[in-house]
């Protein structure tokens, strides 16, 4: 099957042998131009029955995601004009940069001064919005983070991720999830996408 065929024809999977080359198990390092054709994959607007686990099974299937794909630049300034940034304090000795930092003898009386910067948290700040989202629509977290990393190369691979294909969230309902929808601005329904690490396993 090719990268570019419909929902539709996707849903008719009856093998694993039916699913797109790159999805399909075989134990291999993906070169760059195959991280790449996982960009023009759809994504799964239902999980296909290979990727449900199956403990009858000998073959356990990748984690697969289920959510949208995001734009962590947009977020951030969402999270910058709705009070969600969260902020960090990184400490680092003054010169530690610099080429002849180790070649200088330190002592009691010859100490680097500590250097204090405070940085914006990009993932937990954009982590605060949805964390808002789900309180207010009543949606538990299935995961201590929802924001994962989908496969690819090209364009966003940064994703809300609702559920996976081990673990259930029996607090999405189709109702929450249309709301959930709606305050996101997206234009369709959640769908299913490979784990940034995806490989079968025994």
């Amino acid at each position: 099957m090719s990268a570019t065929a419909s929902s539709s024809a996707v849903l008719r999977l009856k093998d694993i042998n039916d699913l797109d080359p790159l999805l399909q198990p075989v134990w291999r390092h993906y070169t760059r131009e195959e991280l790449m054709q996982f960009d023009d994959i759809r994504p799964f607007e239902e999980l296909p029955a290979q990727f449900i686990p199956d403990r009858r099974r000998p073959l356990k299937p990748p984690l697969m995601y289920f959510g949208w794909k995001i734009n962590m630049d947009e977020w951030l300034h969402y999270a910058e004009r709705h009070g969600f940034i969260v902020t960090e304090h990184i400490m680092h000795l003054d010169g530690v940069d610099e080429a002849t930092f180790d070649e200088q003898e330190f002592d009691d009386d010859n100490i680097p001064d500590i250097i204090v910067v405070e940085e914006v948290d990009t993932t937990l700040s954009v982590a605060q919005v949805f964390w808002s989202f789900f309180s207010e629509l009543g949606i538990t977290p299935y995961t201590d983070c929802p924001l994962k990393c989908s496969m690819g190369l090209r364009g966003s691979r940064m994703m809300l991720a609702l559920r996976d294909n081990y673990k259930d969230n029996s607090t999405l309902t189709p109702e929450r999830l249309r709301e959930l929808q709606k305050q996101m601005n997206q234009s369709e329904p959640p769908k299913w996408y490979p784990l940034n690490h995806f490989h079968w396993s025994y």
